[in-house]
């Protein structure tokens, strides 16, 4: 499956000129699970990565890959501060990249569905005092962080461990490596660009494993089609079908 493995590419290449800190995943490195009860009221804040109060950059995507060489080890990446170097709201963004059994995830629809269930792996993510305001419409992933957690010790590191033991939940990931940015002098908007390719991706993959119309002349997606050389082979295969 190599869907994907282009935008991978050249988010390493936005990457390489920078700095980045690095941690080995460790399963007993994890912060606590508040699970669904995790909210953090505004008094209780100590800041938000992305914040709303003046709207900062607040971009999360996982992206998924057979390529082992992309993914070699579960990790988390930080560039930017750690969570105790912060006094006040920055911009965000977190990217994971998990490393998947080509085998296992199928073709079609069963890709799609596993993609998708992959992406809604950040929706059972809730470490204490680390609140996700996630907004699908706005596409925008933000956090909300507890003035308390601070003092105990929360870090992108074990905030990225819980994370990590979340995806590995799922059958058909092996790996995992986070990224997680707040530097404010990084280049925002072309990781943006990134994100908005995997998702037009995601939603041509989509179109494909649900329509049986296949007028490409016609169809908005046909430039996704035109460019992956995967979506083509997809595409070819239910044309074949039909």
């Amino acid at each position: 499956m190599t869907l994907f493995d282009d935008v991978v590419k050249e988010l390493y290449s936005l990457l390489e000129s920078y700095k980045l800190r690095h941690s080995v995943y460790n399963s007993q490195e994890t912060w606590p699970d508040a699970g669904r009860s995790n909210f953090v009221l505004t008094q209780d804040m100590a800041f938000e990565l992305g914040g709303s109060r003046k709207p900062l950059e607040a971009l999360g995507v996982s992206i998924a890959t057979a390529d082992e060489s992309l993914v070699r080890q579960n990790e988390n990446l930080l560039l930017g501060n750690e969570l105790s170097e912060l006094n006040e709201d920055s911009p965000y963004a977190r990217v994971s990249l998990c490393l998947v059994d080509e085998k296992k995830i199928g073709q079609g629809e069963n890709l799609f569905n596993a993609i998708k269930t992959i992406n809604y792996t950040r929706y059972h993510f809730n470490p204490e005092g680390f609140m996700m305001r996630i907004s699908s419409a706005n596409k925008r992933e933000s956090v909300r962080i507890s003035k308390e957690s601070i003092l105990k010790g929360l870090s992108f590191e074990k905030a990225g461990n819980l994370l990590i033991r979340e995806f590995l939940k799922n059958p058909h990931v092996l790996k995992v490596k986070n990224i997680f940015i707040n530097l404010k002098e990084f280049e925002y908007k072309k990781l943006e660009a990134l994100i908005n390719r995997t998702e037009l991706i995601v939603k041509t993959i989509d179109h494909i494993a649900e329509t049986s119309i296949m007028d490409c002349a016609s169809c908005g997606l046909k430039k996704v089609c035109d460019e992956v050389e995967e979506i083509k082979e997809l595409h070819f295969k239910k044309q074949f079908q039909s």
